[in-house]
């Protein structure tokens, strides 16, 4: 389990009176509402220098190279089923 420390942050009301509105909708703590948040934000930077190491600072995919990523994340890896006939 993860090791958790207490921290003091400075946030804007309003974001904060939706923080702990959501918090409660959920049934969480807000530190749960506010890890959520900040582990979204982290794996957003990782799929960036992902991006970035595949394609370089210069090289972001043209919309032809995103067609086949996109697709190759949605290709079946099945064959299709074939429909049989009555004989």
């Amino acid at each position: 389990m993860a090791r958790m420390v207490k921290v003091s942050v400075s946030v804007e009301k309003e974001k904060l009176r939706l923080a702990q509105e959501q918090a409660k909708r959920e049934g969480v703590s807000l530190s749960a509402i506010v890890t959520r948040g900040l582990q979204h934000e982290l794996d957003a930077r990782a799929r960036l220098e992902a991006a970035l190491e595949l394609y370089g600072p210069d090289g972001w995919p043209t919309p032809e190279e995103r067609r086949k990523v996109i697709a190759s994340w949605t290709t079946q890896k099945t064959k299709p089923r074939v429909k049989r006939t009555a004989a």
